[in-house]
């Protein structure tokens, strides 16, 4: 089996739980505070490892106390980060009050760059595809990036997460130019597209675009497929783990999955609440049958 290249962010997050959620710069009563190691990049390959499917984890780690913690983190799960720099990674500070509202701020640094010659000594032969998060888009070496993407000329998927709200339209234009599988959220379809509450037409648009299938995921509804000029569902009526999905989709991928058999895969374990618990207490029986029953049925 050939490795997936795996292009995106970790970083720690740094929840602070608060009785108020800062409105200024008025002082923050802090009641307690926690380090979680966080990022598609991460969840992504701990996926990868839970199945014990071969990777590249291409996340770039800086050299400053977050950067050590997730190295330790990483260490712990198994997973290689191969990348490192010096220079500091970056984190998101979360304001949590009792209510459970939230508001955050991000730092960024080092982990949404890429190094462009350590990426080009690898032996592409060896790599089957590549996954990316938008997040990627906004760092300093995105040229280096789309150059790298073309260069390959590997199959490429894009998780389209809230950071293309900070992205550049000619960026966006950039990528799909790629022909990229997207993954993404209806809420985001707008600015990838600029069309708004027309599911129909931003995801026909979307598909032209890249030449590729459109996923798309609508909480309490389901998951979209756009395959040509054919749209189907996936139904879903509770809660799914956006994100989750997206690493759960690429590890289907790795496996040879279908995009329909993909889409219920990862869909299956996304919405369930025990995923993340699994996966953080290293019990994945389940979810290896699940594949294993998905593979049969591809």
């Amino acid at each position: 089996m050939k490795k997936t290249m795996i292009i995106a962010p970790a970083y720690m997050t740094v929840l602070a739980d608060v009785k108020n959620l800062p409105k200024g710069n008025e002082e923050i009563d802090v009641i307690s505070m926690q380090e979680v190691p966080s990022g598609y990049g991460l969840l992504c390959s701990r996926v990868f490892q839970a199945f014990r499917f071969p990777y590249i984890a291409a996340s770039m780690i800086g050299t400053n106390v977050y950067g050590d913690r997730i190295l330790e983190y990483a260490d712990k799960q198994g997973i290689d980060f191969t990348y490192t720099c010096e220079e500091d990674m970056g984190s998101v500070l979360v304001f949590r009050d009792p209510e459970g509202n939230t508001a955050d701020m991000r730092v960024p640094g080092c982990e949404l760059n890429v190094d462009y010659d350590a990426l080009a000594e690898e032996d592409i032969d060896e790599i089957s595809r590549i996954v990316l998060s938008a997040d990627m888009l906004n760092g300093e070496t995105v040229d280096d990036l789309l150059e790298y993407l073309f260069r390959t000329g590997k199959p490429a998927e894009v998780w389209m997460n809230d950071s293309i709200g900070h992205m550049k339209d000619d960026l966006v234009s950039d990528l799909l130019e790629r022909k990229p599988l997207i993954v993404t959220e209806e809420r985001y379809l707008k600015e990838l597209t600029g069309i708004g509450n027309d599911l129909k037409e931003a995801m026909e648009v979307l598909q032209k675009q890249t030449q590729a299938d459109v996923v798309v995921l609508q909480n309490r509804t389901g998951v979209f497929l756009q395959h040509g000029s054919e749209r189907t569902l996936a139904e879903e009526t509770g809660n799914i783990d956006t994100e989750l999905f997206a690493a759960l989709f690429a590890a289907g991928g790795a496996a040879g999955l279908s995009v329909p058999r993909r889409i219920a895969f990862a869909l299956k374990l996304a919405s369930a609440r025990y995923t993340r618990k699994h996966l953080d207490q290293g019990r994945w029986e389940f979810e290896k049958q699940t594949l294993k029953e998905n593979i049969l049925e591809n």
